[in-house]
């Protein structure tokens, strides 16, 4: 799970990209970088590095930056311990002379990378299957870049929402299954188009959404503005849109696949709500900031409990979720967050998080509230049990790391184990009624285990 930006227009494409890379933190931190094309000297630069965005692009690297059009990435790491900073670029020659720049930036995980690499032989030098779709390139046929990367687009299956830089210009690529997010925008006084995996970016950027890129869609946004839309055929009838999106990455001041992000996950909440309703007894809830804040009013609202904020967080936290290695997980939950005991002293606490896929973070939350006298704990989650790995870019690369497959998906064994007084799931039915009208649009895969596209290679190798 990353975060891309693309930009073109105006002068200050790598300032504005940058801006909304600051957005689009919280979908990683494992690394960021910028590429744009030097209007001045014909060359393309790269800068990147691992940290967060302002560790790594300080104004010293935007500031001075001449250029239309700029890409750039937060990554998150799928698989794999290494991970290879984005944007991915260089330049190459074909054999008449013809020299190209091009950088890419990309937000999902392919299938089938081993494939492509012993179809396409080149010097590869990670793991990353962001660098596979740059070293395709130059295999591709075509007079224009658009053409050699509408035919590279065709070799793909999997999640991929890309953005190209090219001298011609920005190239957007949605999978025809829609698995990852990407979004256009519009800054209509500097007459520029902005891309970017979520629509609050285009805040920072000061744009504004038009519209998705739509599953399949192949836009190419030329440096005079033109528009040129072609398709990658769809193989499947519904779309796979991942709904573990909406659960745990989106921002509330998002919209997402065409639902806003503040009411759907509120939904969430309420429809968690009425399967629990009439069986729970407790005195408060209490979410766990900030993921679960929104869909806990739902949830508050609709049991007929008062909502306290019973858990603060520290805000120069990591996500522990997109954390590597579970011992900086556990130290990264105690550094994030903290008890208001007065809140929680001799209470029968509903504890709420969107999800349990680990646990870490729970478990240890649920000691320091009992530290702090809570009475009963009784945690409920606003998704299902999460069973499946993803293998369309979230960190789930074992099943064995995952509770619900541990304990079978059996609640109060996983209750003992976390220690809560108990544990409840929404239902799959739950969540579908949250997603409608398109539920059926939806990858469900880490829940139930129904895998869209039939290649789960990706579970046994490092993906980037």
């Amino acid at each position: 799970m990353c975060g891309v930006v693309g930009i073109i227009g105006g002068k200050e494409a790598p300032f504005w990209a940058a801006r909304g890379l600051y957005a689009l933190q919280h979908r990683g931190h494992d690394s960021c970088g910028i590429a744009f094309i030097n209007d001045d000297a014909d060359q393309l630069e790269i800068h990147s590095g691992k940290g967060a965005v302002a560790d790594v692009l300080s104004h010293k690297v935007t500031d001075g930056a001449v250029s239309n059009a700029c890409i750039a990435q937060n990554l998150y790491t799928t698989f794999g311990l290494g991970h290879s900073p984005q944007p991915f670029g260089g330049s190459f020659w074909d054999e008449d002379g013809s020299k190209h720049h091009v950088a890419l930036v990309h937000n999902g995980q392919l299938c089938g990378v081993d494939r492509l690499r012993r179809k396409f032989p080149s010097m590869y030098r990670s793991q990353s299957d962001s660098e596979v779709i740059f070293a395709l390139l130059p295999h591709m046929k075509g007079e224009t870049m658009l053409e050699r990367i509408t035919q590279l687009v065709s070799e793909l299956e999997g999640a991929f929402s890309l953005v190209f830089l090219t001298k011609e210009g920005l190239i957007a690529v949605r999978d025809p299954d829609g698995f990852r997010p990407l979004v256009l925008g519009r800054d209509q006084e500097n007459d520029a188009y902005m891309l970017a995996s979520e629509v609050n970016a285009f805040d920072m950027m000061e744009g504004h959404f038009e519209r998705d890129i739509k599953p399949g869609e192949i836009v190419h946004i030329s440096h005079s503005g033109k528009i040129t839309i072609d398709h990658i055929p769809s193989k499947r009838e519904n779309l796979s849109q991942c709904v573990f999106e909406h659960i745990y990455f989106a921002r509330p001041d998002n919209q997402l696949f065409g639902k806003p992000g503040y009411s759907t996950q509120k939904r969430l909440g309420t429809e968690t709500a009425k399967e629990v309703k009439g069986i729970m007894e407790a005195d408060v809830v209490v979410p766990v900031p900030d993921s679960a804040t929104i869909a806990s009013l739902g949830f508050a609202e609709e049991i007929g409990l008062p909502l306290e904020m019973g858990i603060l967080r520290h805000h120069f936290a990591s996500r522990t979720f997109i954390t590597r290695g579970q011992g900086n997980r556990e130290r990264a939950v105690r550094l994030k967050f903290n008890i208001v005991k007065d809140v929680v002293k001799g209470k029968r606490v509903v504890l709420v998080d969107d999800s349990l896929v680990r646990s870490t973070t729970s478990r240890i939350l649920i000691k320091m509230l009992r530290k702090s006298g809570a009475k009963e704990i009784h945690m409920v989650l606003f998704s299902p049990h999460i069973q499946y790995s993803c293998v369309y870019g979230i960190n789930t690369p074992t099943r064995e790391e995952l509770i619900a497959y541990k304990f079978d998906a059996d609640s109060k064994r996983i209750a003992k184990e976390i220690g809560a007084d108990s544990v409840t799931y929404l239902t799959k039915e739950g969540l579908e009624k949250a997603m409608e009208p398109n539920a059926h649009d939806y990858c469900y895969a880490c829940m139930d285990g129904n895998y869209p596209i039939d290649d789960k290679s990706s579970l046994s190798q490092s993906i980037s």
